[in-house]
């Protein structure tokens, strides 16, 4: 989701969407605008949230809807610490929205230009931290149950520095499930079409094959090549290069673009990156094992106040060169605390304010699957 071009067609500040209220916009993307705002709690005070809106020109293509709901139903059924938490889907001024948590930090995108700027590398111990969350949460949906028990199928796509989200206290979630692919979904790729961004996408992927969970392996491997060497792990003068590139497994090692890497950890980055899916970790929990099992046999300080001290450093600048606010990207406050959930009881226009409290993520389930 990109920060960068007009919000020149935002809702203003103050505007109200339900029971949230806007403060600013902070995102936009191909279907979506991404707010900060604030919510009012049944205790008196208030809490930072952020809201993907599905944009009103987006609104109109049923395609895009459709995509924009099974998005919604699928993050309603997440519930892991590493996965950003949705605790509210509404319909409001003629779209749908999700309300999601505010992690007061920067996406691993910007974690990493901000360091460059400062010449610095990302530390190994912090980006094999943020490697064994993000392989955490990624099992946790690669596992997640459809609703009659089986196997959903969840694949990502799209992993890739800029979905990978940490926060000022060392929190890192896994974000933007926008693609996502899933068994039974009412919304197909079309052929020839692929969905992610180039960069990190698979080998399979590239080729049009069918991914499972061994396609997000591959694209967190290309991430935290990126993160640990500043520089991305495919490039080329084109996007068909770039695709190429990957097709045929044209892999720098990381340790020629970086040269303290540990070689425990370049042969762990190696196997997420392998051409043939089955010579990968055949799950991102395995992934995180051997993450763990690295961080422990070479003394690394994996840990998560120890990350959160040095986002703290890198984001102490809380301004842009033009002097604008620099908000953290979708919003974990109060230590990544849950909201109690209130929905309204109908969901054909505005969410009222006479709400009804809802308190587990079925009730929200069922909110997502009535949309």
């Amino acid at each position: 989701m990109s920060t960068t071009g007009t919000f020149a067609n935002f809702l203003p500040p103050g505007t109200r969407l339900g029971k949230y209220v806007l403060r600013r916009p902070i995102g936009v993307g191909g279907m979506a605008e991404i707010y900060l705002a604030d919510y009012e709690t049944f205790a008196g005070g208030s809490r930072s949230v952020v809201i993907k809106r599905l944009s009103p020109s987006s609104a109109s293509d049923l395609g895009v809807q459709l995509m924009f709901r099974e998005e919604a139903r699928l993050c309603a059924r997440l519930d892991h610490p590493n996965v950003i938490d949705v605790f509210d889907i509404g319909h409001d001024r003629g779209t749908d929205f999700m309300v999601m948590e505010y992690v007061d930090g920067l996406d691993s995108r910007r974690l990493l230009r901000r360091a460059t700027r400062a010449n610095r590398r990302l530390p190994v111990e912090h980006v094999v931290k943020v490697g064994i969350d993000v392989a955490a949460g990624l099992h946790a949906a690669h596992e997640l149950a459809g609703e009659d028990g089986s196997p959903a199928g969840v694949v990502h796509r799209d992993v890739s520095p800029a979905n990978v989200l940490v926060g000022v206290s060392g929190e890192v979630k896994l974000t933007d499930f926008g693609v996502a692919k899933t068994r039974g979904q009412r919304v197909h790729t079309k052929p020839g079409l692929l969905k992610g961004k180039a960069s990190y996408m698979s080998p399979e992927q590239v080729r049009g094959y069918g991914v499972d969970r061994r396609s997000d392996i591959f694209s967190l491997g290309t991430t935290l090549v990126e993160l640990l060497t500043g520089r991305r792990l495919f490039e080329a003068a084109s996007e068909h290069g770039v695709l190429r590139s990957i097709a045929r497994g044209e892999i720098t090692p990381p340790s020629m673009l970086r040269g303290d890497l540990p070689p425990e950890l370049e042969d762990i980055l190696l196997t997420c990156l392998a051409v043939d899916p089955d010579d990968r970790y055949q799950s991102a929990s395995d992934l995180e094992d051997h993450l763990l099992a690295f961080a422990a046999r070479g003394s690394v300080m994996a840990s998560a106040p120890r990350l959160g001290r040095f986002v703290r450093t890198l984001a102490s600048a809380r301004v842009r060169a033009d002097g604008t606010p620099l908000p953290g990207r979708y919003p974990a406050g109060n230590g990544g605390a849950r909201l109690a959930l209130s929905v309204s009881a109908t969901n054909a226009g505005p969410l009222s304010d006479s709400a009804v409290r809802r308190d587990s993520r079925a009730d929200l389930r069922d909110l997502a699957d009535s949309l």
